[in-house]
């Protein structure tokens, strides 16, 4: 990135460069003689051009496939992990349930805003965390991940919710640790490998707590 961002740097330089010199030609008289031109020469001189701009219109991130499906994929199950946890908090009435949706949010507001960073390389970096809108977060979602948020959103709070959110969340974090899984197999980015490294280790905690609040459910 920082090469691409010298020679473009070069690139408008001279090409500036090369119209003050053609600007300089057209408005400086030339200079007097009493030489006879030169056999051919009595066309005018055309000033030299400027030099073409450089398109930068080739991608910035200048991510790979494997990366880019990464991110996609990730971003799509953890939308749904997300969105449904957000429904989950104002309906969870079991202490455990209740503060998992808690986490649950926090954690995918993170990566869901690493991850859009990621894929926007050139934005000025923020400490701060900003987390989705619910829109934003469904037009992430597939046919299936929509229709799982209808289900939970039309049905009441109780032990039915409680176990239905519960076995999302478990069937959510299994396809993102085969999402994980996946593209660590074939890592070709240091970043992206980071990023997959610590959501899968975050993915088997929560695993772990899922089957814990499952038992308690009964």
């Amino acid at each position: 990135m920082e090469r691409r961002i010298v020679l473009a740097g070069l690139a408008a330089g001279a090409a500036g460069a090369l119209a003050g010199r053609a600007a300089l030609a057209q408005s400086s008289p030339a200079p007097a003689t009493d030489a006879p031109a030169a056999a051919g020469s009595s066309a005018p001189v055309v000033p030299l051009a400027p030099a073409p701009a450089m398109k930068m219109d080739m991608p910035a991130t200048g991510m790979s496939d494997a990366v880019r499906a990464h991110i996609k994929d990730t971003m799509t199950v953890g939308s749904l992990s997300l969105i449904t946890s957000r429904i989950a908090q104002s309906k969870l009435k079991h202490p455990m349930g209740k503060q998992f949706a808690d986490f649950e949010v926090a954690e995918q507001n993170t990566i869901a805003d690493i991850l859009k960073s990621r894929m926007m390389q050139a934005a000025k970096p923020m400490g701060d965390v900003k987390a989705p809108t619910d829109a934003e977060v469904e037009g992430n979602l597939d046919a299936k991940g929509k229709d799982m948020v209808e289900k939970l959103r039309a049905m009441k709070e109780g032990p039915e919710f409680e176990k239905a959110y519960i076995k999302a969340q478990i069937d959510g974090h299994k396809q993102l640790l085969d999402i994980q899984d996946t593209y660590l197999k074939m890592a070709d980015d240091a970043d992206e490998t980071n990023v997959a490294k610590l959501a899968k280790g975050m993915i088997k905690e929560h695993l772990v707590l899922l089957g814990d609040i499952e038992k308690h459910l009964g």
